[in-house]
């Protein structure tokens, strides 16, 4: 049995950042549905933000961040897209936890 382990970091941060450029230079934070941080980028990350906060809290711990309205369809179309791709190496992919849900994604292959 082979298996192959994918992570991308930050995923959903990386997608945003992907689509606006002007996004780079700062830490960034995607906010979900629930008013909730959803994602973050590395340096965002250094600075004690993770999923699960609040908005608020997100700013307080690092007030320099750009607070952006997460895109959640978007990234979990691209995530569909990224394991469909997967699927052309391994008759089996799992995506870890099911959904994109954090700020790193993983993903399992296992080839039975």
């Amino acid at each position: 049995m082979s298996i192959l382990y994918c992570t991308i970091p930050h995923f959903a941060a990386a997608l945003a950042r992907r689509d606006d450029a002007s996004l780079q230079d700062r830490p960034l934070v995607l906010i979900g549905p629930q008013g909730r941080v959803f994602a973050v980028s590395a340096e965002a990350a250094e600075r004690g933000i993770v999923a699960g906060l609040t908005a608020r809290m997100a700013e307080i711990r690092c007030p320099e961040a750009r607070l952006l309205e997460a895109d959640v369809a978007g990234c979990r179309q691209e995530l569909e897209t990224l394991l469909q791709l997967l699927e052309r190496s391994s008759p089996r992919v799992e995506p870890h936890g099911g959904s994109v849900r954090q700020t790193s994604e993983v993903w399992e292959t296992s080839e039975v």
